[in-house]
């Protein structure tokens, strides 16, 4: 039996955007980019938002975020 690791993830639409986006050949924050930023903040209540190339630089940068010695209510990690 197989499973699929992920269903259809983009839908024609997000296709037919994305080759806009390679023809356009600005494949780093374009317009569509910033617009997205902007309108993804006002979305979830914050004054920005950062976009950033992978899910795993988003983890990575979220993991920062949590632990930042400069925030009073950070994560404490115990040295090993």
């Amino acid at each position: 039996m197989r499973y699929a690791l992920s269903p259809n993830s983009f839908s024609n639409k997000d296709i037919v955007e994305g080759i806009k986006v390679l023809l356009s050949k600005r494949i780093r924050m374009g317009k569509i980019t910033k617009r997205f930023k902007k309108e993804f903040a006002k979305f979830i209540g914050s004054k920005y938002a950062l976009m950033v190339n992978s899910r795993s630089f988003a983890n990575l940068l979220a993991t920062f975020a949590m632990v930042n010695p400069m925030k009073e209510n950070r994560l404490k990690i115990d040295e090993i």
